[in-house]
């Protein structure tokens, strides 16, 4: 299907149902391989951070700890990278969070 095919299929949408659908599509691609092709980008910290606290149960962080490692593609390696990672793929891999190259 191309480019003029969809556009006429989507005519009846509104846009936020279009950035809706792009999310949905977004989300698909990322579950049918677990990465969706996405590679971890540098992101942006500047001088100022926070650190953060979460619960977890001790089985997922454990569970977690070793999917960050077998994963140091998306993750960097540690659980840290692997949160980063989950936050900017959940808001839509927004380029503003990032450094570009």
């Amino acid at each position: 299907m191309n480019d003029t095919a969809i556009q006429s299929d989507t005519s009846d949408l509104t846009d936020e149902e279009i950035e809706d659908m792009r999310r949905m599509l977004q989300w698909w691609k990322f579950s049918r391989d677990e990465k969706g092709g996405i590679q971890r980008p540098k992101f942006k910290r500047g001088s100022e951070t926070q650190v953060i606290t979460i619960r977890l149960g001790t089985e997922m962080v454990q569970a977690a700890k070793q999917y960050a490692k077998q994963h140091r593609d998306i993750s960097g390696g540690t659980l840290s990278g692997l949160i980063e990672f989950l936050i900017w793929h959940t808001l839509s891999c927004d380029p503003k969070f990032t450094d570009a190259e």
